[in-house]
């Protein structure tokens, strides 16, 4: 990165974006949204972001995180091995919305993590907002490093600190200018910055600090008060091990305290920005246990909009109760050890029902013991994004015609019986049905009473079935019914077993009313009994219920047969004569 960053405000001082995206749509969008500000360059993938840094810097990178040949996680690990990369600002563009996705970005070293569909004005304002914060850590940086620093020696018992000057800020010690002079802190310091001195010495003497630092305003030799970092460790212990004189250095960071109030500045901005954009803002002063928040906060639980205050008791209390634990781990480790809170869970709103929100927090401030003071953080209602996530999630692992377990889901529960079974040595039941002359059926009177069957077949099966067993379409006029907790005597599972086929037999044996039809369908039945020894896979089990169910077909129809018996009977049992 170059040294000084570039910021909009002539075309001689563009900053550079490198937009990196295999979405077509959204180059040409953040092309059109940033070139007016910005010199834009846009590619379609990791690789070509990398040979792109290679030949020339960037000021900021936006990345996308789902990408072919190589996502934007190991697209960021390879940029950061580049000499010219350096601490390029990075914003991540992507749809993956998930608390994971996202540590895994903050954890990279990401700036910001966006979420598609995003609002164009907001990245532009945050772009901006980044570049700004950065441009001023960079100023920071650079006043820091080139600053002058003085010395001091601080003499607990007599409280009187020695300065020498003649390298650092000249402070008013009295003898003259560079030279070395007596005070003490209390009569140095600014009446605001006294008591912050003390509590720092308090610390570190205590050993809750490591070393003794404080940032105070100090007076200087013109008569104008400067803000002042003191640093130091122990340099003097008694006898009995008590320490009696610290030294250090100091240091003037008012250039620092000016940025703090620009980016302080800044994120008063991006609040408004927020607010505009209907996210909630809070506020938690954790000593006093209130929550003060914006409009859009009471907006997304209902609140009275009138009322910017609670207590955090009372916003605890609408939490979920399945995510209560969570949301409590979470806040201690934001509290306790500085992580940003970064959660997705549901809070009651004030009609009674439940709200997906995703929420962010971050402590802001803590006392001289390192307590946390305050929190802040926002909240988004992400209601909508969860009924979509949970329509995809049903449509991957459920039949669209009946609603049923597809392949999918069965092959994922199959596979747990089969890990769960060789440990404790229990039976399991795979029962693989087809409908006997069902292509006769679409053959005259068409699909569409294909369909009304096969539904009012996947009502039959579920009827007779356990909440721990599950009946799965695989597709066409093929039916699964997976039976669970069997006994562990095989002849006894064996047993269970074919009554509740027999039973299956006999539900799905009556007449289908198919609108104006009165139709009749009788099934085959394959049934395998597995425990996940032997080498039991997924497929060999499906496998012999398949080809038991072709011994049913072969046997006459509408009839059970058990895999790896070699009669060619049907087996029927006592709820079921042949």
């Amino acid at each position: 990165m170059p040294e000084a960053l570039s910021i909009p405000g002539g075309e001689e001082d563009r900053a550079r974006i490198l937009v990196v995206d295999d979405t077509p749509a959204v180059l040409q969008l953040l092309q059109i949204l940033l070139a007016v500000d910005y010199d834009v360059t846009t590619v379609d993938s990791g690789l070509k972001a990398v040979e792109a840094f290679a030949e020339q810097t960037f000021d900021l990178l936006l990345l996308d995180l789902m990408m072919p040949e190589i996502d934007g996680f190991e697209t960021l690990r390879r940029l950061k091995q580049l000499p010219n990369f350096g601490t390029t600002p990075v914003i991540f563009l992507t749809a993956m919305d998930d608390s994971d996705s996202e540590r895994g970005a903050f954890e990279l070293g990401a700036d910001e993590y966006i979420v598609k569909p995003f609002k164009p004005m907001l990245v532009s304002l945050r772009i901006n907002n980044l570049l700004q914060r950065v441009k001023l850590q960079r100023e920071l940086e650079l006043a820091l490093a080139s600053a002058d620093k003085g010395l001091w020696e601080w003499d607990l018992r007599s409280d009187r600190v020695s300065i020498d000057a003649r390298w650092g800020e000249i402070l008013d010690l009295g003898p003259g200018p560079g030279g070395i002079g007596q005070t003490s802190w209390q009569q140095l310091a600014h009446e605001a910055s006294r008591g912050d001195i003390d509590a720092a010495k308090t610390a570190y003497l205590t050993g809750r600090l490591p070393v003794f630092e404080v940032d105070a305003r100090l007076l200087k030799a013109d008569g104008t008060w400067a803000w002042i970092n003191l640093y130091g460790k122990a340099a003097t212990f008694d006898p009995g091990g008590t320490i009696v004189r610290l030294k250090g250095t100091y240091r003037n960071i008012e250039r620092r305290k000016l940025a703090e109030i620009a980016l302080k500045k800044s994120e008063e901005r991006f609040r408004f920005v927020m607010e505009a954009t209907g996210e909630g803002i809070w506020d938690w002063q954790v000593a006093s246990g209130v929550v003060a928040h914006n409009v859009a906060f009471s907006r997304i639980l209902g609140l009275d909009e009138a009322c910017l205050e609670h207590s955090a008791e009372f916003i605890k209390s609408l939490v979920h109760p399945e995510d209560r634990e969570r949301i409590d781990r979470d806040l201690a480790a934001c509290l306790d050890d500085g992580r940003d809170f970064v959660s997705e869970h549901r809070l009651r709103h004030t009609a009674g029902h439940y709200v997906w929100v995703a929420e962010k927090g971050r402590v802001v401030e803590r006392d001289g013991d390192g307590l946390a003071g305050r929190v802040v953080g926002s909240l988004r209602d992400i209601s909508e994004r969860k009924k979509i996530e949970a329509e995809y999630r049903r449509l991957a692992l459920y039949d669209p015609l009946t609603g049923l377990p597809n392949r999918r889901l069965l092959v994922d529960r199959l596979q747990q019986a089969i890990t769960l079974y060789r440990r404790n040595g229990e039976h399991g039941a795979l029962m693989f049905i087809d409908l006997d002359r069902f292509k006769l059926l679409n053959d005259t009177f068409g699909h569409e009473y294909g369909d009304l069957l096969l539904v009012e077949v996947g009502r039959r099966l579920t009827a007779g079935m356990r909440e721990t067993d599950t009946v799965a379409r695989l597709g066409g006029d093929e039916f699964i019914v997976m039976l669970t907790e069997l006994p562990g005597e095989r002849e006894d599972a064996r047993r269970d077993a074919e009554k509740v086929a027999n039973k299956i037999l006999d539900a799905l044996d009556q007449p289908y009313q198919l609108k104006a039809e009165l139709y009749h369908c009788t099934p085959s039945i394959g049934l395998a009994l597995f425990t996940g020894d032997n080498g039991e896979s997924v497929e060999s089990i499906i496998k012999q219920a398949d080809t038991a169910m072709y011994a049913a077909k072969a046997a006459g129809r509408n009839c059970l047969r058990l895999a790896g018996t070699a009669s060619a009977e049907p087996i029927h049992s006592p709820e079921r004569p042949a």
